[in-house]
């Protein structure tokens, strides 16, 4: 079936509207923060915080863990600064971005666009929210890493206890050599389960390294703002409507939601109220485009009604859906 010339072709790529740019700029994060956490872990394996946990000296233990700890605040420290000069500059792009994709999309629907091509300053308290939501993030993470660490300290400070107890217990030198070969490879499983492995920072129960965790923020809070800079120009375009992105099933969260069409200010009669926005779960790559009912045809607004009805299933082109009635 050829396609009809009521159903335009999509010219642009509509995973690509949060794509490549965001993940790019995403990884710019996570390389920090993976700098960092290798350093912390270098802390955390240090020889002689775990020798002296063997001798029994808990004071030393406790004197090389207190430094240790300082040495790490300053790494996250560093980490913090570093994520907001990232933010600064990574939010605000991905606002333009999205503000961009949305301009594009209507322009493609054949809308003649007055709007300029970004919308960044009259979007700087929306930016300066989503900045702060990315330090509120990288907070916790530093935070949690902190506290991580400090209970390792603490639990070596009490092996060395422990190990002090046990050596006054003991008589001869090869039961002790015995006793503190035993406590070192304690030890070194204790380290390789709290800190060698970098899962620094525990969510829900769950445990994420430094950068498994910057991934998730970073591509969920530039997603954020690319929605943010999209619905500012689909409303400066003066239009109410708008259509999820369609990417075929993805993810069951994200399937019922693709490809319907939704009214910001749920003032329409015809289509539901915009109640979610996108991202709708932690790497989400959907966006919010906007919808031009007055361009539309009486087909494509009746696959829009279908599709939004929950009838037609993401991924099914709208060829696909009148060729097979």
């Amino acid at each position: 079936m050829s396609l009809p010339a009521e159903f335009p072709p999509i010219v642009s790529d509509e995973r690509g509207f949060v794509g490549r740019a965001l993940v790019e700029e995403a990884e710019d994060l996570v390389e920090a923060w993976a700098e960092v956490e290798r350093r912390i872990v270098v802390l955390g394996s240090d020889r002689e915080l775990r020798f002296l946990a063997g001798t029994g000296n808990a004071d030393a233990v406790g004197a090389r863990g207190r430094a240790l700890v300082a040495e790490t605040r300053r790494e996250l420290d560093l980490l913090v600064a570093r994520t907001e000069e990232w933010a600064r500059g990574a939010v605000r792009s991905q606002v333009d971005a999205g503000s961009a994709a949305a301009i594009a999309s209507a322009q493609e629907q054949g809308l003649a666009v007055t709007v300029a091509g970004t919308l960044g300053a009259v979007n700087r308290q929306a930016i300066d929210v989503l900045i702060a939501d990315v330090m509120v993030d990288v907070d916790f993470a530093a935070s949690s890493t902190l506290r991580t660490m400090q209970r390792f300290i603490r639990r070596t400070q009490q092996s060395a206890l422990d190990e002090a107890a046990i050596n006054q217990s003991l008589i001869t030198s090869e039961a002790r050599l015995e006793s503190l070969d035993r406590r070192a490879r304690r030890l070194e499983r204790e380290f390789r389960a709290t800190v060698g492995a970098g899962d620094f920072i525990e969510v829900a129960g769950r445990r994420f390294n430094l950068r498994k965790y910057a991934r998730l923020v970073a591509r969920t809070r530039l997603a954020e703002a690319a929605t943010q800079g999209s619905l500012d120009a689909i409303t400066a375009m003066g239009i109410d409507l708008v259509r999820i992105s369609d990417h075929g099933k993805t993810d069951p969260i994200c399937d019922q939601y693709a490809g319907k069409v939704y009214s910001i200010s749920g003032s329409s009669t015809r289509f539901p109220r915009l109640e979610a926005r996108t991202p709708f779960h932690p790497n989400c790559r959907h966006a919010v485009l906007p919808f031009v009912v007055e361009l539309k045809s009486d087909r494509e607004l009746e696959f829009a009604d279908a599709r939004t009805r929950g009838e037609i299933e993401p991924g099914v082109s709208i060829v696909d859906y009148f060729e097979g009635r």
